[in-house]
C-alpha cells in the first residue's frame, strides 16, 4: 500500500513539472543583448512587447502558430536610430523584414509557412528609443 502511494505520488510529480515545461515553452523568450536605459520587456500567450532605451544583439521565441494566426501577424515598431529586424523560421524557411523606424503592418506569412512552431528573431543593431509590439 505504501509502496503504491509513493509511485502515485512520483506519477503526480512528474506530471506537474511536464505540464509546467509544456505550458512554459510558448512564453519563454531566449535573448542575448547589451541594453542601456529602462527595459519594459513582456510575453504573453499572443503578444510580445520589448520597449527599451538602447539595445544591440537579440531576443527569440517559439510560437505556436494555427491556421488562422498565420494569416493575423500585427507588428509594429518604432526606434530613433539603428535597425531593428524581425527573422521569421521554420524548418529551412526564414523570412527577414526591417521594422526599423515606424513599421505597423499585419502580415500574412500563411504563403510562407505552415500552421506549428515557428521562430521569432528580433535583431536589434545600434537600436534607440525601440517600442516592439507583435501579436497574432
Amino acid at each position: 500500500m505504501r509502496k503504491a502511494k509513493t509511485a502515485m505520488s512520483l506519477v503526480i510529480i512528474a506530471a506537474i513539472i511536464v505540464a509546467i515545461t509544456a505550458c512554459s515553452s510558448e512564453t519563454r523568450v531566449v535573448s542575448s543583448w547589451t541594453t542601456s536605459g529602462t527595459l519594459t520587456h513582456n510575453n504573453e500567450v499572443d503578444s510580445w512587447f520589448i520597449s527599451i532605451n538602447r539595445v544591440n544583439g537579440n531576443s527569440m521565441r517559439d510560437i505556436t502558430f494555427t491556421s488562422e494566426s498565420l494569416t493575423e501577424l500585427h507588428v509594429e515598431n518604432t526606434n530613433s536610430s539603428g535597425s531593428v529586424v524581425l527573422i521569421i523560421t521554420q524548418d529551412e524557411t526564414e523570412r527577414r523584414i526591417d521594422i526599423s523606424d515606424n513599421f505597423n503592418e499585419i502580415l500574412d506569412i500563411s504563403d510562407d509557412f505552415e500552421p506549428g512552431s515557428i521562430r521569432l528573431r528580433l535583431e536589434f543593431e545600434s537600436a534607440e528609443n525601440v517600442r516592439v509590439s507583435l501579436s497574432w
